[in-house]
């Protein structure tokens, strides 16, 4: 309850999502934080997007100004997926996202799956690096120096795949 409801006080005053994840499973390990910091960004996410729905489209225009036309247009243009590279590529603070994208096109399904998908690599290669951190700091060996390499490894790795597949996709709507 404390963890879902700090995760909500911090959507609520625009805290870094990062740092809320961060804490959370740095103070209840990779497994249980991971999921209660899933579990939370949702939250988070739910109640501010709630909140932007609320306010409505012309308040939040009046506070965003013409920007919120064009992001909520590219938000709503694919569902999902935009939402998605938005939580990969943050192109704004997590909560300000989520109160424009309430305020915008998009449907509600569409922007928690899209959140919870874009959010989850973070969250893993947050969980890799606290928990091998953790043992190459308690317990410093190769084993530990490998294990944390191998998480550096993989999140690079996969940031690299990722931006490669962003690029081609711009191209590929340049040229539509």
């Amino acid at each position: 309850f404390y963890v879902a409801a700090g995760f909500v006080a911090g959507g609520l005053v625009f805290a870094p999502i990062t740092a809320l994840i961060t804490l959370t499973i740095f103070i209840f390990g990779p497994f249980k934080g991971a999921a209660y910091a899933l579990f939370g960004t949702g939250l988070n996410a739910t109640v501010t997007y709630g909140a932007g729905f609320f306010l409505g489209r012309d308040f939040i225009r009046r506070l965003a100004g013409s920007r919120l036309n064009l992001l909520s247009q590219k938000l709503g243009k694919r569902g999902v997926i935009s939402i998605t590279i938005v939580r990969m590529v943050p192109i704004a603070p997590f909560s300000i996202v989520n109160v424009i994208a309430g305020a915008s096109h998009i449907g509600f399904a569409d922007f928690l799956i899209g959140t919870l998908l874009g959010i989850l690599p973070g969250v893993l290669a947050i969980a890799g690096l606290i928990d091998r951190g953790i043992a190459l700091f308690t317990d410093p060996d190769w084993g530990s120096a490998a294990g944390f390499v191998a998480v550096v490894v993989v999140i690079c790795v996969g940031a690299l795949l990722f931006w490669k597949r962003l690029q081609k996709e711009e191209e590929k709507e340049i040229a539509d």
